[in-house]
């Protein structure tokens, strides 16, 4: 069963298209490290539709993608929402996502106390891709993370950003 749309794809991919193409030669963007990315410290942003703070590289931007929260910045792009029942609530849920939707490969996952984080790599025509499915649980409501991208810093960076959510 696919859990993402191919409109949901094609949009999330242009946004992620978007980004990369945005950058003038000689700008920065990958960053790294655990700080999430783009080596110019961080800042806490409100996620409104979802009633959260997320810990982002300095210059991040927050929108709206179909009723979730995105987060664009240097060296990342993730969407958070309020999981479904279709999201993957264990982190074995996420595993066999990860490799039966999308032949996922490298799976790395990180228990967390609230919920979990699980990174894979698939090979496309355009070249790897990079994914990040995240759950936390957070003053008893489910949430996700999702990264699709075709720079393993914005798999990395995605990933501290889901720990980062609190009220």
């Amino acid at each position: 069963m696919k859990r993402i749309t191919i409109p949901a794809l094609l949009v999330l991919s242009l946004a992620v298209a978007l980004t990369a193409c945005g950058k003038k030669d000689g700008e920065g963007g990958e960053g790294g490290g655990e700080s999430g990315g783009g080596g110019g410290g961080s800042e806490t942003v409100d996620l409104p539709k979802l009633g959260l703070k997320a810990d982002v590289p300095k210059g991040s931007q927050v929108s709206e993608l179909m009723g979730a929260q995105m987060i664009q910045g240097p060296g990342i792009t993730v969407t958070i929402d309020i999981a479904k029942d279709m999201d993957p609530k264990t982190i074995d849920d996420a595993k066999k996502e990860a490799t039966e939707t999308y032949s996922g490969k490298n799976l790395k996952e990180e228990k967390l106390d609230d919920g979990f984080i699980l990174t894979f790599e698939n090979k496309g025509g355009m070249g790897t891709n990079y994914f990040m499915i995240g759950r936390r649980e957070i003053d008893g409501k489910a949430y996700k993370c999702n990264v699709t991208a075709p720079q393993d810093a914005h798999q990395k960076s995605g990933a501290v950003i889901c720990k980062t959510l609190k009220k």
